[in-house]
This record gives structure tokens, C-alpha cells and sequence, in this order.
């Protein structure tokens, strides 16, 4: 029965991950999770393609991989670069594309349940102001 529960779920998932066309969704491009120890951090990088005609807001960012899951942003002040939490999510304008890059917006997978290898996998759910939550598979990479 677990194992029928998980297939179903990687079902889920790959449904969720098929390329959308551009009659007003979002697509999720380049996502890659950075290497991490179990008990500390990794970060999430990519590209979000807004092909709606509203502006549609990113309000939080889940993953089981992570204990929390945080959208953050590196400001530059006195030389020092730091980052900072954005708890009111990010707006991605219609008909454009908002980027998780490393020194700008990313995505902190905080006190990571388990470590985070190079060719592994994890679960990520984002979930928007006006549309449903959207789920992906995104690979282990060097950043």
C-alpha cells in the first residue's frame, strides 16, 4: 500500500513538472537545489516564467527536505552582504519571469532533515496568491 501511496505521489509530481504552454500559466525553469549536511542549510536557485496576464504573488515556498523553507534576499550594505527573510512573498509581473540566484533572491532550505548529496532529489512546493500551489522535483547540484 506505501508503496502505491508513492507512486502516485511521483505521478503527482510529474504531472505537476510538465511543461506548461503559454495560455496563462506559470512555469518553473532551472530549478537546482544546493549540496547541504543533515542539521544545516542548502539554498534553491531558478527561474519562475509568469506567462499569465495578472501579476501573480509567490507567497511561501515548502519542502520536506527542510525544517523551514524561507524566500530570502542578499542585501549589500557597508560592504557586507547579508540576507534577509521576505516574508510578503515576491510579485512576478505578467509576462515575465522572476530568478533564484545565488548574491540576490533565493530560497533557504533551513536545518535540513536529511543531507543533501549531488544527484539527489527533493520535493518543493510553491504556493501563489492567485494560483494553486505548484509542486517540483528538483535535483541536488553544485551551485
Amino acid at each position: 500500500m506505501k508503496r502505491q501511496g508513492a507512486v502516485g505521489f511521483l505521478l503527482l509530481l510529474l504531472w505537476a513538472c510538465s511543461s506548461s504552454d503559454s495560455t496563462g500559466e506559470l512555469e518553473f525553469r532551472n530549478f537546482r537545489a544546493t549540496p547541504g549536511k543533515e542539521g544545516f542549510n542548502a539554498a534553491l536557485y531558478g527561474v519562475i516564467e509568469n506567462n499569465t496576464d495578472f501579476p501573480e504573488t509567490l507567497r511561501t515556498v515548502t519542502s520536506p527536505a527542510a525544517k523551514v523553507t524561507e524566500i530570502h534576499r542578499t542585501v549589500h550594505t557597508d560592504g557586507i552582504a547579508m540576507m534577509q527573510p521576505v516574508p510578503e512573498g515576491v510579485v512576478i509581473p505578467p509576462h515575465s519571469t522572476f530568478s533564484f540566484r545565488p548574491g540576490d533572491y533565493h530560497i533557504m532550505l533551513i536545518q535540513l532533515r536529511r543531507s543533501l548529496s549531488v544527484g539527489d532529489s527533493i520535493e518543493v512546493a510553491f504556493s501563489f496568491a492567485r494560483k494553486p500551489s505548484q509542486y517540483i522535483v528538483v535535483s541536488v547540484k553544485r551551485r
